[in-house]
């Protein structure tokens, strides 16, 4: 036995072989265990020593016997399918390798309609699924990383750093295999004395130099013709073998690159592209047209702080506010609903129809300067668009067609504070773009919208600026000329007249005072301009002194102060000739208007429900 195993390799395998079936521990078995074994075509020894057995080395050109396989199976030792299963096994790989030279695995894994997969076939469907899921992801990074690197708040700086974080290895680990990599000598194409360049030249450069000096070898090859990709190095490698003292120092480190993330069988997460990248993008996107950045329109002179030669002091820089015409917004909204579905298609029989945009402005403070902010979107109408049991029949889900509709389209943004002088600077852009609504659009199938601005929406100041309206005081409602202490009585309210945009311009054009002041014309005034104001509205003035009569003008302009803010350059301007007929401001503001209301309902609910009651108890979860 010893010497026909002398050639049984690995050694371990054999000396435990050796071991295992001594005779020494065949007198070790009681009688009972030796009455379970024999000497020829033992059933025992293939399950009590399963891997053993077939492991064993045997002589080139004999077979094991196959019937071993089939005494095994029908033995009476075996307690479990798995067990059975996996001593099966390992007798079939027995018997296919030594007559096939391959295992019984990689024999079923490729036999039609096996559902067994080699090891190397699940390795690379594991490989190609992760390679699958990479692309996937990286076509989602490249498709919306320049809305999401756009869309917040980090800087260019920042961005760079996150995405070196988010996809490269940490320093610590890239350490082990930048040292290991340095070690390796790399060859950097081909050498400098293979070039067609002055090498004399270079080398009397590098003779002046000090043994300290700093080189730039990527300029040094350029300045010397070397135009190879990796120039630099061929003329670092040409002076080292020179002995020149600069080219030879090792106490100048570079940093190592770090390399790539791996998710799976040396497959590399994926990564977002450089922030030069999204910038030449940005900038091919603005001159294609498909990112609309507008028109310059109104000049901003900034003032900041910044350190010369350490010293603070003050300079000054010039921006513009952008603005898309009105008209450029109302085509992309009316193409946007059409390309959604959102358009109702039965509409063929109308030679026209109309459409209502509203507009929003408000004033907002980022990184410490103020900006102006003008939206347009357009109003729901279910005789123009869909409604959301239409969208459901079609598609099978739920749409909040309203929403969608509504959303708003950018119109004006620049550099301005919240003071009315700086919001004037906005009137005439805005006036260009309202004696354009009256241009009709048509959609692909030749119908034809007419667009109405119809309302205005915003917060308080924003509405009262709009409706040219005082900002704040004793009528600070633009909706109605009710004095602020007479806000909780509802009739009274109700009572009050109702301005329009033409009611507001004839108020002020009754008197003198605009003639003067376009945009704060009952702004200090005198008596007797005071006296003629009042006069050209038939009110009595005999005999009242000033605080009468400023009481009387204050009640009769229930909080008018100019005419409204689109009509401030031109007062005399018809509503006509700027499209603002129907145009109003809607004294509702439901995210300022219900703040807090809520809150207290279900305070008070909790305080008033019985014990029991539903509202109490979703209140309390």
């Amino acid at each position: 036995m010893s010497t026909f195993n002398k050639k049984w390799n690995p050694t371990i395998m054999r000396t435990t072989y050796m071991e295992t079936f001594s005779p020494t521990e065949w007198m070790k078995l009681c009688d009972d265990e030796k009455k379970e074994h024999s000497v020829s075509k033992c059933t025992k020894c293939p399950i009590a020593y399963g891997c053993l057995h077939s492991a064993f080395h045997h002589r080139k050109g004999s077979k094991p016997d196959e019937n071993e396989l089939q005494i095994f199976l029908t033995s009476e030792h075996l307690s479990s399918p798995k067990k059975l299963a996996r001593n099966a096994l390992l007798q079939l790989n027995a018997i296919c390798s030594s007559k096939f030279g391959e295992s019984a695995q990689s024999i079923i894994a490729r036999t039609p309609g096996s559902q067994l997969i080699s090891s190397s076939s699940r390795k690379r469907q594991l490989q190609e699924n992760a390679k699958q899921v990479k692309s996937s992801i990286q076509k989602v990074f490249d498709d919306t990383a320049l809305e999401t690197v756009m869309g917040n708040r980090l800087s260019w700086r920042f961005y760079d750093r996150a995405r070196k974080v988010e996809g490269l290895e940490s320093k610590c680990t890239n350490a082990t295999a930048s040292a290991e990599k340095l070690m390796r000598k790399r060859i950097h194409g081909c050498s400098l004395t293979n070039v067609l360049v002055d090498k004399e030249a270079v080398l009397a450069e590098a003779s002046a130099w000090s043994d300290e000096q700093k080189v730039n070898w990527s300029e040094l090859a350029r300045r010397h013709g070397v135009v190879q990709k990796n120039g630099g190095q061929m003329v670092k490698e040409f002076l080292q073998a020179c002995n020149i003292p600069a080219a030879c120092r090792t106490d100048v480190k570079r940093a190592p690159r770090r390399r790539k993330k791996k998710i799976l069988g040396g497959i590399t997460m994926p990564m977002k592209k450089p922030s030069a990248f999204y910038k030449n993008k940005l900038s091919e996107e603005i001159e294609k047209g498909v990112i609309l950045i507008g028109e310059e329109v109104v000049e901003k002179n900034s003032e900041y702080f910044k350190i010369d030669n350490g010293k603070v002091i003050t300079a000054s820089t010039q921006t513009h506010a952008r603005k898309i015409p009105l008209l450029d917004v109302r085509k992309r909204l009316l193409q946007k609903h059409e390309e959604l579905g959102l358009v109702r298609s039965n509409l063929k029989h109308q030679k026209e129809t109309t459409r209502h945009l509203k507009i929003w402005h408000d004033h907002s403070s980022v990184c410490g300067h103020g900006l102006i902010l003008v939206l347009v979107s357009a109003i729901y109408d279910p005789a123009l668009y869909v409604t959301d049991e239409e969208v459901f029949r079609r598609t099978g889900m739920y749409v909040n067609v309203q929403a969608i509709v509504e959303r708003p389209e950018l119109h004006i943004i620049g550099r301005s504070t919240s003071s009315i002088e700086d919001q004037r600077k906005f009137i005439e852009c805005r006036r260009q773009c309202m004696q354009q609504m009256g241009t009709k659009l048509f959609t692909s199938e030749g119908l034809e919208i007419t667009d109405v601005l119809r309302f205005f929406h915003g917060d308080g100041p924003a509405q009262q600026f709009e409706a040219g309206h005082s900002i704040g005081g004793n009528y600070c409602c633009v909706g109605c000329g009710a004095r602020s202490t007479l806000f909780d009585d509802i009739v009274h309210c109700y009572r009050s007249p109702k301005l329009s945009f033409k009611d507001r311009q004839e108020f002020v054009l009754k008197g003198a005072s605009w003639e003067k002041n376009n945009a704060t014309p009952f702004d200090g005034l005198s008596i007797e301009q005071l006296r003629v104001e009042l006069a050209r509205r038939c009110i009595d003035i005999k005999g009242k002194k000033r605080p009468q009569l400023d009481k009387d003008f204050e009640e009769l302009k229930m909080g008018i102060v100019s005419v409204p803010a689109l009509l401030q350059t031109n007062p005399t301007e018809s509503l006509e000739s700027l499209n603002l007929v129907q145009y109003e401001v809607s004294p509702l503001e439901p995210l300022h208007d219900i703040k807090g209301h809520f809150s207290n309902v279900i305070e008070e609910s909790i305080c008033i429900a019985p014990e029991g009651n539903h509202l109490f108890e979703i209140t309390e979860h």
